[in-house]
């Protein structure tokens, strides 16, 4: 269960809409929390520009300050709150943080400072999820939610499961939400309908096929949720199932999570293929790129097990010859 998290800032209204659910988590875990402001030093074609000691002195001030605030009102909750300032990349300083200390959850807003200008992440966002390969809670900055003072409530939190040991990763933090909150339980599985490539319709008994072998992935994944979600209501929880059906899984649950209005998605990083070829699964991937709720994303990979993209190893490997 999470013990650290980090609180990445930039002095804005924007991430600090994470924080309601930080302390939500940090309550719930006995977390502490590292708050941490990046100063981007100036550059132009990759080459570091001449600052003003002063003006940059008085930037490192008023990040100082700006993080002591936003500790004194986590610590007035009873919190264990410290602060971190780094020089750097934004993206680049909050990974090589992570990947150096006992960080086990990252919380991040999907905009900052420059606001919400079209793209669904901000580039820092982006580019730290990609990256930090450890469990991450992404608020979005946009939308009817303000950032309020106090802790998130989880009134309904949706729980993608694919019937793998991997996407049951999850379930350990969703029971303490369910728990403390009262949270009524949504536990969901989408089924792909038979991909079966053709120009002309299907002939009337291959379409049977086609049905029946949609029927029974339907029946299964039903018979599983029941089952897992009796287990969780003998706990005295509210658990509903919802089994669907379509050819994109993401699509059809952000559907799902819109028309209830849940507060929360909470999975796991990998289902059933486990590749460790990236660090999110497809279906996961897509709902912290283009989502519109929280999500709490649990890793089920250790860094060490995620194999580096050709990008990342390309940059490593000139980083060697410099």
């Amino acid at each position: 269960m999470f013990e650290h998290i980090l609180v990445p800032l930039d002095e804005s209204l924007a991430a600090e809409r994470v924080l309601p659910h930080v302390t939500a988590i940090a309550v719930l875990t006995g977390a502490r929390i590292t708050l941490m402001r990046v100063l981007e030093i100036p550059t132009t074609a990759g080459h570091v520009q001449p600052t003003d000691p002063v003006a940059w002195q008085l930037h490192q001030d008023a990040a100082a300050s700006y993080l002591t605030g936003v500790a004194k009102r986590l610590k007035a909750r009873g919190l264990t709150v410290d602060v971190r300032i780094l020089e750097g990349s934004a993206a680049s300083s909050i990974i090589a943080y992570v990947r150096t200390g006992a960080i086990d959850l990252v919380a991040l807003a999907s905009h900052g400072r420059t606001g919400v200008t079209g793209p669904e992440l901000g580039a820092v966002a982006h580019k730290t999820i990609l990256g930090v390969h450890v469990p991450l809670l992404l608020v979005r900055a946009f939308g009817d939610r303000p950032g309020e003072e106090g802790d998130a409530h989880y009134r309904k939190v949706l729980v993608p499961l694919d019937g793998s040991r991997r996407a049951e990763c999850a379930l350990p933090i969703v029971h303490r939400i369910a728990d403390k909150h009262a949270a009524s339980l949504l536990l969901s599985h989408v089924v792909r309908l038979p991909e079966v490539p053709h120009r002309l319709p299907l002939a009337e008994d291959e379409q049977a096929i086609v049905d029946a072998v949609g029927a029974l992935a339907r029946r299964h994944a039903s018979d599983y949720l029941t089952a897992l979600g009796g287990d969780l209501a003998n706990a005295g929880r509210q658990v509903s199932i919802h089994v669907l059906s379509g050819d994109d899984p993401a699509a059809e649950l952000e559907e799902l999570a819109e028309h209830e209005d849940v507060d929360l998605i909470v999975l796991s990083a990998h289902g059933a293929t486990g590749s460790t070829r990236r660090p999110f699964g497809a279906i996961t991937e897509k709902f912290l790129l283009y989502g519109s709720r929280p999500i709490l994303v649990v890793q089920d990979r250790s860094c060490e097990e995620i194999e580096p993209s050709p990008a990342r190893s390309a940059a490593h490997e000139q980083a060697g010859h410099t």
